[in-house]
């Protein structure tokens, strides 16, 4: 019997890292996760468009010295990451205590995944630098022994001696490949397994991995234009880890937009897309509070000669708050026995009180298969906009999260499990279950958003395979997968989906909002049809009425000369002014809306006009009847006769003209309806039987053929309901003889007088808008302001006019501040505001204008305690407006008044704003809160108050004029109820959730 020990090859390395990382973007985040253990603040991909492509891996972490290098880096399974020692504090460098990421000691193999060559250099505070170079291609013949391989290494003072070092370590790295200068074993074996590889590469009729590595021009691939990006070398950090590869995977090239080509353009897009989606939200974006405690961001940035693109980075305008937004929302903690904890939103509205779901009844807590506690986020939206309780542009807007933002992550201690949450992923068999009933399960993997966030300390048997490809398959990740399935089922079964009653209740409204909007379209279209028939009839009416006009003129005439002088000629006239007349009442004036816009100088001539000829014509039949008193009563008689023919004969040619186009439109119409019933069914047999080939073909089962036909099915009855249920309601109608045009008529002049109050305050809306653009871009020019002044060096950063030019720059940063809760656009960041925040902000605001007029502001306890989340440009600017109300006021009072006060309390649950000025008339006190009602005798427009409503209405609160026992102070006292307000020892019983 004997003993014997394992023997490794250097492929086995290949193994462990580019064979066993799940691809490219997962290296990209093993190498985060290293910098990330040690301590770094920020890492940074960089990508470098060049003859020879380069990657940068660059952080500010603690970095490494020699022994280290050696001791750890080196050595493949180091213990350290196995240990519970805690990290020294000045290897934190000023950052709290991280959970460890590393698990088996084999991340930094990653590189491997990103490139053949990787140049190493890293520096320890107050310690030399040390590089290293390693070509993994090394790894890849089988006929060397591990052993045998001897990476290049050295240490270094100046960063300025790293490229004649990184040529020296170059030569001493292909001795791995030629062997060393003495013929001894170790050359041997190396000249031999390269002989025997190179035969073997050769019998494929391909390039040679020796020959690949001999053809490196060291000096081409990497410069001083790849090192600059190391925060080291520019002098920012003064330790950290860089890592440099040449001879990239296509994942990288193809982020690199030139190098994609034609011929691979598919495969570049989809690798794009693999790598945004893998390496955005690496840290959970959905813990503001981690966020902020973990101070760990990364990045990806493509350079294109000297420009630079951003190919993924934390987006700031994204996070909890965004999706807080969207109409169905799930936010709580599964426990250790499996039940969810929380609250949930559906279509816009939050179930009363937290949400208790058991979702798994004998759930095991011993052993491999406990699941600790872990808690998690979803959200999501209405995919038919008609459907959604959303406004038209959040909906909008979130389509586009969509396209970045959307999948089920996992999140362990703040980074990012891989590879869940990318679209080629269903570890929550979200699709599966959506491609047997696509209504009962609701959840839709690219219109979801969310994560579920565990901690290694909760759940030490959820662990990560050797490739990061996912949780190992244990017992634990089954009864996870589990859990999270049944949350996902029992939420779409109670609150989304298809089965769900509160789905048919919703949609029965959103059906009512669908037909409230369709009338207001209508109504706008029957508007706009009146104003063209109006347009149309003054022009045709004009013309008519100038041929009138010059009919009258030779009547008026005739009758100057003849009307007196026979019955027969005095006949003659009275039948040419019956015509006249009737034509006349023919060619009145329109019904006048009562908004002519550009029709009213042309409809208010028209109307002149025909004015002046009615009256001509009243004073010519005058003229006539006088002739007529002085005739025989058979005269008269036939005058009147005559008279009463031409009233028949005019009303009857009307008749005639209303009932042939009535009778010419009624058949039109008829053939019209029946042309679009049949329409209405070929449609439907149409998108029926398509679905016999989805069937033959297999790309549907039976079951799944008849589920769509009913989706088809409802769909068209839908459509079919709302149109013929309408068309047949307007036609009893007209039966009813309602009249619909006057109807609209009056309905559209109320729309027009609300339309001009919505103009007035949509002109209050451009100042938050103006505020918005200017506030954007002086954001950002301040960010440049401040980079390049804490750049300047320290003998420039003292002098006077740089030391007086920041002190300035600081001051104007603060006045610009105050802007902030101006902003109309952009994404709602709500925020638990406190009386305290609030009180500190007005004495802020105002500095010392306060003090220039003598009065005094004070707030009790109970109101620095008080506390509401909520936005801050909802609450900000509301005591902005009464405090300034209430010192405009205390500035009139009389100079009697002893101490002039403005105060802030909270009491019975209202938040109360007094002062002791002359307070409000009561007969003014209806009016306070109406736009443009102000008593101030200059500076007041009356909408500071108006507005402070509509802010406060938005969140749900309410504020009120307070005339009764609730006054603080003898003037003005406004009192306002917050919704979800909370108080020290009170919570009123309308605050809401």
């Amino acid at each position: 019997m004997t003993a014997l020990s394992f023997r490794s090859r250097a492929r086995t390395v290949d193994h462990l890292g580019r064979e066993q990382i799940a691809d490219c973007p997962t290296a990209v985040s093993e190498l985060w996760k290293n910098s990330f253990d040690a301590y770094a603040r920020r890492v940074t991909l960089h990508l470098f468009d060049s003859h020879v492509p380069v990657a940068a891996v660059v952080d500010d972490g603690h970095g490494m010295n020699s022994a280290e290098f050696q001791e750890k880096w080196l050595i493949i399974g180091t213990e350290d990451k196995l240990s519970n020692s805690e990290v020294r504090k000045a290897d934190r460098l000023g950052l709290p205590l991280r959970t460890r990421q590393g698990q088996k000691g084999i991340g930094r193999l990653s590189a491997a995944a990103l490139g053949s060559l990787l140049l190493l250099v890293s520096k320890r505070k107050d310690e030399p630098f040390i590089a290293s170079l390693v070509d993994w291609r090394l790894f890849r013949n089988p006929y060397l022994l591990l052993d045998d391989i001897r990476i290049p290494f050295a240490e270094f003072d100046c960063l300025s001696e790293l490229p004649a070092l990184t040529r020296r370590l170059f030569d001493e790295l292909m001795e791995n490949v030629w062997g060393g200068d003495t013929h001894d074993e170790r050359h041997d074996r190396i000249v031999d397994a390269w002989n025997r590889f190179s035969l073997q590469e050769e019998a494929k009729d391909s390039l040679t991995t020796q020959r690949r590595m001999e053809e490196t021009i060291i000096e081409t691939s990497f410069d001083e234009r790849h090192f600059t990006q190391w925060p080291v070398w520019t002098g920012d950090s003064d330790c950290g880890t860089a890592l440099f590869v040449a001879d990239l995977e296509f994942d990288l090239l193809s982020q690199l937009e030139e190098t994609a080509t034609s011929k691979h353009a598919d495969e570049a897009s989809r690798a794009k897309d693999i790598f945004v989606s893998t390496l955005s939200s690496f840290v959970d974006p959905y813990d503001e509070e981690l966020l902020s405690k973990l101070e760990f961001e990364t990045s990806v940035i493509a350079w294109h000669g000297s420009k630079s693109r951003m190919v993924v980075a934390r987006e700031r305008e994204f996070g909890l708050s965004s999706i807080e937004q969207l109409e169905h929302f799930v936010r709580g903690t599964v426990d250790e026995n499996g039940v969810f904890r929380g609250r949930i939103k559906a279509f816009g509205e939050w179930q009363e009180g937290d949400v208790q779901i058991t979702l798994a009844p004998n759930l095991s807590s011993r052993g491999a298969a406990r699941v600790g506690r872990f808690d998690l986020v979803l959200a999501t939206y209405e995919r038919v906009a008609a459907n959604s309780s959303l406004a038209a542009d959040l909906h909008a807007q979130a389509q586009k999260w969509a396209e970045n933002h959307s999948g089920l992550m996992v999140f362990r201690d703040g980074l990012r499990v891989m590879p869940y949450g990318r679209p080629d992923t269903d570890f929550f068999l979200i699709e599966e279950r959506r491609s047997r009933h696509a209504g009962r399960e609701f959840w839709n993997h690219r219109r979801m958003f969310g994560r579920i966030a565990i901690g290694t300390d909760e759940n030490p048997n959820l662990r990560d395979k050797a490739g990061r490809e996912g949780l190992i398959e244990g017992h634990a990740t089954k009864v996870f997968r589990d859990l999270v399935i049944s949350l996902l089922q029992t939420t779409s079964r109670r609150y989304f989906g298809s089965a769900s009653d509160l789905r048919d209740e919703e949609l029965s409204a959103k059906k009512l909002e669908r037909a409230e909007s369709k009338a207001r379209k209508d109504a706008a279209a029957l508007e706009r049809r009146r104003r063209r028939v109006l347009k149309d009839d003054l022009n045709e009416k004009s013309e008519d009425l100038g041929e009138l006009e010059q009919d009258l003129e030779g009547l008026q005439s005739t009758a100057k000369v003849d009307a007196v002088a026979s019955f027969p000629k005095l006949m003659d006239v009275h039948e040419r002014l019956m015509r006249v007349k009737k034509d006349l009442e023919v060619l009145a004036p329109p019904t006048r809306p009562r908004d002519l816009r550009s029709l009213e100088g042309e409809y208010r001539n028209y109307v002149s006009r025909w004015k002046s000829v009615s009256e001509a014509v009243s004073s010519l039949e005058a003229s006539i009847s006088n002739a007529a008193s002085g005739l025989s009563e058979d005269n008269r008689r036939q005058i009147v006769v005559s008279a009463i023919n031409h009233n028949a004969s005019a009303l009857n040619r009307r008749l005639s003209r209303w009932s042939e186009k009535a009778i010419s439109l009624l058949q039109a119409e008829l053939e019209g309806f029946g042309e679009q019933v049949e329409e209405r069914k070929r449609l439907f047999r149409k998108a029926a039987t398509e679905l016999i080939g989805d069937e033959r073909h297999k790309r549907m089962s039976v079951l799944e053929v008849h589920q769509e036909l009913d989706r088809i099915y409802r769909r068209f009855d839908q459509e079919n309901e709302e149109f013929f249920e309408s068309y047949i309601f307007a036609m009893e109608a007209i039966k009813e003889r309602i009249d619909l045009v006057g109807l609209t008529a009056f309905q559209g002049d109320q729309v027009s007088e609300l339309s001009e109050e919505i103009d007035r305050l949509n002109a209050l809306a451009q100042l938050g808008i103006t505020v918005e653009i200017i506030g954007h871009e002086i954001e950002g020019l301040d960010l440049t302001i401040t980079r390049n002044l804490d750049g300047l060096p320290k003998s420039v950063a003292d002098l006077s006019p740089i030391q007086t030019a920041l002190h300035a720059h600081r001051q104007l940063t603060e006045r610009l501040r105050f802007l902030t809760p101006l902003k109309l656009s952009g994404n709602p960041q709500f925020e638990v505001i406190t009386g305290e925040a609030i009180l500190s902000y007005i004495e802020s605001f105002f500095q010392d204008s306060l003090a220039r007029a003598e009065i005094v502001l004070e707030a009790t306890e109970a109101f620095k305690s008080f506390r509401v989340r909520e936005l801050p440009s909802r609450i900000y600017p509301v005591f902005i407006n009464l405090i300034n109300n209430a010192r405009y006021w205390l500035t009139k009072t009389p100079g009697d008044v002893e101490r002039k006060l403005v105060c802030l309390d909270v009491r019975d649950g209202l938040v109360l704003v007094g002062d002791n000025g002359p307070g409000v008339d009561e007969e003014d006190e209806r009016f306070l809160f109406t736009l443009f009602f102000s008593r101030k005798s200059h500076g007041g427009r009356g909408v500071g108050l108006y507005l402070c409503r509509a802010n406060l209405r938005a969140g749900g609160h309410t504020i009120e004029y307070v005339t009764d026992e609730r006054r603080i102070l003898p003037g003005a006292n406004f009192g306002i109820l917050f919704r979800g307000g909370e108080y020290v020892g009170y919570k009123p019983e309308n605050s809401g959730d």
